[in-house]
């Protein structure tokens, strides 16, 4: 398990290590994230507590306790929480890597560009 968790990641409880690569599954205390796009990973979430407003496809979506949402590779998306205190999520990438990839772009959301990518400069 990772000793070093993003901000904002609550618990890791399994990270790509753990499972050869295979996937990436998070508790996390959903923060706002930038317009983005995932070339390989697909990306679920599962909603436990509060509400998180996802952004694709033109709209913007709200879910809910208990609500699910795939959000397939190569799919432009943004995250924001939908309520206060921001809501407690299940994220589950595919294949893994997530467990990385998320501090970078918390830390990093001044540098993503307009096109959803990471400004690596």
């Amino acid at each position: 398990m990772c000793a070093l968790l993003p901000r904002g990641v609550t618990h890791a409880m399994r990270n790509r290590s753990d499972t050869g690569g295979a996937f990436s599954l998070l508790e996390v205390a959903a923060q706002e994230i930038p317009r983005h796009v995932h070339h390989e990973a697909d990306e679920c979430i599962h909603v436990l507590e509060g509400a998180l407003t996802v952004e694709f496809g033109g709209r913007s979506h709200t879910a809910t306790r208990g609500r699910f949402v795939l959000l397939p590779h190569g799919v432009a998306h943004a995250l924001r929480p939908g309520s206060t205190p921001p809501p407690r999520v299940l994220q589950i990438s595919s294949p893994g890597g997530w467990d990385r990839f998320a501090e970078d772009l918390i830390e990093d959301r001044a540098q993503v560009s307009a096109a959803g990518l990471l400004d690596p400069a």
